[in-house]
This record gives C-alpha cells, structure tokens and sequence, in this order.
C-alpha cells in the first residue's frame, strides 16, 4: 500500500482527467474499492494511476495499492 502524501503527479503526464470521470473512479471506489494497483517510479512520482490517486484522495483515502518500481520516473 502507498501513502497518496508521499506520490506526486509525473510532470510529462498528458492525461486530463475531466469532473465527470473523477465521479467516475470516486463511484467504483465506493463500490468496489480500488482493484487495480498503481505504479510508481522508486521516487514516488505516479507513472499510471494518476486519475485513481485524485479519486481515492477525493473519497478520504491515504493509501492505494500499488507498486513501486526500482527505477526514476524517466
């Protein structure tokens, strides 16, 4: 499990993640939890998960499930 306070949002990430898809992922966490694992690079900086990070936050969250990988975020 990571501590969301210790991720941070990869700089070069492109990905919008617009209101109505944050309902989306903050709805399925309610209802199903969070069942895929994020990814993050050996200094905390998110390399796949980013929408499910601001969700989870959004619902009270301090942890996500997730791997951190042995190399930087580059």
């Amino acid at each position: 499990m990571l501590d969301v306070t210790t991720l941070r949002p990869h700089p070069r990430n492109d990905g919008q993640h617009p209101p109505d898809e944050i309902a989306h992922l903050r709805e399925s966490i309610r209802e199903h939890d969070i069942y895929r694992n994020v990814v993050v690079a050996n200094d905390g900086t998110t390399l796949a998960g980013h929408g499910v990070i601001l969700a989870a936050q959004a619902e009270g969250k301090t942890h996500v499930p997730g791997y951190r990988m042995p190399y930087g975020p580059d």
